[in-house]
């Protein structure tokens, strides 16, 4: 019965239906998008300036190119300039920089680009800083540059002049050499063609700066050598044309380290020329900066340098510095601790050998000297007098010999430098043990006209014995010294020889001096005499006979006999007031 109801029900009422209607929905997402019209976005791959070592040291006629490319990496089509721009630095010598740019009209393509850099005025010590300054923009639509889309991207760059430069630096002092502290040295090297100076300027280690002293300019190509002490000098020969400076300061304030250390070369304004450094740097030192070289230069063994090489060859780099060592010499004749005789007008043979460290023994120059005791105190010391023999030798030249030139009695000592290719202060020095130097006429032999000659010879060199000399009784044996004096240093142009003054000095000088192993002539026979004659005697106001009649009477000679005697340690050489007018 409910089953009819309901049916009747539903009858009923879709009977009254006029139409049925059906709807659909559906929603997605889609998350962290962006929409973008164009992108400029471009980096530069820059190298270095080449000949990098001209770009740090530019002179008129040098050139350097630097190459500088840009990379589009994603971005869309775009056009690019560049511009110099960002100068720091000496104003004048950036205004004189001629700077090719081959970006300064529109670009588009992405070809390798070359900046030329020249100068064609003089600039020494100078420096520019600058920036090549890259733009670049989106080229639809054709607008302006730096509209729309666009980048901009800089490489920096520097410019120095040539000038002066760090050149060696000796701070692991040698025991023959000084002491640490004292006794180190940097040397500073002139690139330029004209003199610079260092007066005013600074040099600084790790720890502290000083200030250089007044000092001679330095000649083109030329060298100066800083040293905190004087007493550097007396362990290194310093050729004369090298300037020396010293600071003359505790060594507590310029006291290089072995291990490590640092230099710098400063303009009196405070401006860095040149610096460089070895060992290991250390953040904690006061004066580091963003140019230290980490790793340095490797440390040098005790005694070497650490040098440029070639001298003033700079490319801001550790490998520009090399460690050398001084050469080696020996003096085999005359030896450093012997004693000799070398007679005037006499041919001696000189000979050495040299090592050189740091390649062929071939390369080094040896120099030869001979040093006058001037001042007659049997030493080397103020007050003596250097005279050159030979320069530019080498190894191969060894023995040298020398003539002895007269005109002087005393010591003398012959002193060889060995210099190395590389730099004039690698050099090492050795002299001989004492030379006594006598008049020729203690070498003759039995002929009177050899004799005669040699007096003729000494007069004409040395005027110097006159009137004074006859008031001198030369058979007082307390006036012999003063008698060697009036030979080697009066002034008269008028001189009295005679055989009696020949004599004095024979028994003074040569028959003590001989006894020490010289060689000598043996058996030397008595020249008979020919004609006697009297000693000349001068009054004063009389008139005093001239050299030639002099020599034509003085031919008596009388035979030196050798006594077996060493001479006495004590002895002093004759002191000498001029020096002779034919060295």
């Amino acid at each position: 019965m409910k089953q009819t109801i309901l049916f009747s029900f539903l009858i009923i009422c879709l009977t009254t239906v006029g139409y049925t209607g059906a709807f659909y929905n559906d929603a997605e997402s889609s998350n962290d998008n962006i929409f973008a019209t164009g992108e400029v976005d471009f980096t530069l791959d820059a190298g270095d300036f080449s000949p990098e070592s001209t770009a740090i040291n530019l002179k008129i006629g040098d050139t350097t190119e630097k190459e500088v490319t840009v990379v589009p990496g994603e971005s869309n089509p775009f056009k690019y300039v560049a511009t110099s721009t960002n100068f720091t630095g000496d104003d004048d010598f950036c205004s004189a920089l001629e700077i090719v740019n081959p970006a300064e009209a529109e670009l588009t393509d992405f070809d390798p680009l070359n900046f030329v850099v020249s100068i064609d005025s003089p600039f020494e010590n100078k420096v520019c800083n600058f920036d090549l300054e890259f733009t670049g923009s989106q080229t639809r639509h054709d607008l302006n540059l730096g509209e729309g889309y666009s980048d901009i991207e800089t490489t920096g760059n520097t410019i120095s002049s040539w000038g002066l430069r760090l050149n060696k630096v000796y701070y692991d002092v040698a025991r023959n050499r000084g002491v640490d502290g004292h006794n180190e040295w940097i040397e500073v090297y002139n690139q330029t063609d004209k003199p610079l100076s260092l007066t005013g300027w600074q040099i600084c280690d790790n720890n502290t700066c000083q200030t250089l002293p007044s000092s001679d300019p330095i000649s083109p190509e030329g060298f100066a050598v800083i040293t905190p002490m004087s007493s550097t000098w007396d362990y290194w020969h310093v050729p004369s044309e090298i300037v020396k400076i010293s600071l003359d300061i505790s060594p507590i304030l310029l006291n290089l380290e072995n291990d490590a250390d640092m230099l710098m070369l400063k303009r009196p304004d405070g401006v860095v020329i040149d610096q460089m450094n070895w060992g290991e740097p250390n953040n904690s030192w006061p004066n580091i900066n963003s140019e230290v070289w980490d790793p340095g230069v490797p440390d040098v063994v005790s005694g070497g340098a650490l040098a440029r090489q070639p001298n003033g060859y700079d490319t801001n780099q550790a490998s520009d510095w090399v460690a050398l060592m001084p050469p080696t010499v020996d003096l085999l004749y005359p030896d450093e601790d012997g004693y000799d005789v070398w007679f005037w007008d006499m041919d001696y043979p000189i000979s050495w050998v040299a090592t050189n460290p740091n390649g062929p023994d071939s390369d080094l120059k040896i120099s030869l000297s001979y040093i006058k005791d001037l001042n007659q105190d049997g030493v080397i010391s103020v007050g003596d007098a250097e005279y050159p023999i030979a320069n530019d030798l080498t190894n191969a030249d060894s023995p040298y010999t020398w003539f002895v030139p007269s005109g002087f009695i005393g010591y003398i000592w012959i002193k060889v430098v060995v210099t190395s290719p590389e730099n004039p202060m690698l050099n090492a020095v050795t002299i001989s043990g004492d030379l006594w130097d006598p008049v020729p006429i203690f070498a003759i032999s039995n002929d009177t006209e050899t004799i005669r000659q040699a007096i003729r010879n000494f007069k004409d060199i040395n005027p110097a014995i006159t009137d004074r000399l006859s008031s001198i009784d030369a058979n007082n044996p307390e006036k012999r010294v003063k008698l060697l004096e009036e030979l080697n240093s009066a002034t008269s142009s008028d001189a009295i020889v005679v055989e009696e003054v020949v004599e004095e000095v024979v028994e003074e000088v040569v028959e003590p001096v001989e006894s020490e192993d010289v060689s000598v002539i043996e058996d030397t026979p008595v020249v008979e005499e020919e004609t006697p004659v009297e000693e000349p005697q001068v009054v004063e106001e009389e008139v005093v006979p001239t050299k030639e009649e002099v020599i034509e009477e003085a031919e008596v000679v009388e035979e030196v006999e050798v006594i077996e005697e060493p001479a006495p340690e004590d002895s002093a050489p004759v002191e000498t007031e001029s020096e002779p007018t034919n060295e």
